[in-house]
């Protein structure tokens, strides 16, 4: 087992949170293409997915904004670099 610093566990949390975030934002936007999509032909089952994509693209934007926070805080952490 390899021993850290403080400095370099921050930088890795702070990558893993960068990571975190463009995943969650990738799936945000899929969720709008979806959204996008189904609109364009209206029909009751495509309403049912436009709203099941909405949803889905309001969890990804609740944990895009959640992981923000961490990462925000984790740069605090980190300080000036």
């Amino acid at each position: 087992m390899s021993n850290i610093t403080l400095q370099e566990a921050l930088l890795m949390a702070a990558d893993a949170a960068n990571l975190g975030h463009s995943c969650i934002n990738d799936l945000g936007s899929l969720f709008q293409a979806i959204i996008k999509i189904a609109d364009a032909s209206p029909s009751t089952s495509n309403h049912l997915t436009v709203e099941m994509a909405k949803i889905g693209q309001y969890l990804a934007d609740d944990w895009a904004y959640k992981i923000n926070r961490e990462r925000e805080e984790i740069e605090a952490l980190r300080g000036p670099h």
